[in-house]
């Protein structure tokens, strides 16, 4: 299969379901927690202040 072919069934398969073709994982459920947090930061306005140790 070609690149270009790949390319094309992956838009045809995301267009077709509203989905990516990936399945999600996470490592361990700390990564859940970072997901939440990341998630909720999204969704705030303004500027978001993070310490490096922090991410």
């Amino acid at each position: 299969m070609t690149v270009g072919k790949l390319c094309q069934r992956g838009s045809t398969y995301v267009d077709e379901t509203k989905e990516l073709p990936f399945q999600k994982i996470r490592a361990s459920e700390e990564d859940d927690e970072y997901v939440a947090v990341a998630s909720k930061r999204f969704q705030e306005t303004g500027t978001i202040r993070v310490k490096l140790e922090v991410l």
